[in-house]
């Protein structure tokens, strides 16, 4: 199983709530369109929360997308796909940072390894 994982700030105009909602209730219509038009297995939508005694995080969520090999990942990455996702992530998401040197967007591609599960 390979992984993609982003991790996103929300915009500067939107609480955690508001960035959480728009994900879920809009932005989850897209990624049900990429689960059906796409070799990707899975999307996990991720949300930071406030806990007390510690910092700010320095990301607001982060998205998985689950593949079955690195082959698929790049299928969808040169499908319009991508295209659809990025313009309307600029509805919820601070972009700033996809062009930026300064602070680029935090993106990993894994292999998972599950240790246990209950």
């Amino acid at each position: 199983m390979i992984k993609y994982v982003a991790f996103v700030r929300r915009r500067k105009d939107f609480t955690r709530e508001q960035f959480k909602d728009y994900w879920l209730t809009k932005h989850s219509q897209l990624e049900k369109v990429v689960l059906e038009k796409t070799a990707v297995k899975k999307i996990v939508a991720n949300f930071t929360t406030e806990m007390a005694g510690l910092k700010e995080p320095p990301f607001d969520g982060f998205v998985e997308l689950y593949f079955d090999s690195i082959e698929d990942m790049q299928a969808m990455i040169k499908s319009d796909i991508p295209k659809m996702m990025n313009k309307d992530e600029e509805n919820f998401i601070d972009t700033s940072d996809l062009t930026s040197t300064e602070k680029p967007r935090m993106r990993a591609l894994v292999e998972e390894y599950v240790i246990g599960e209950k």
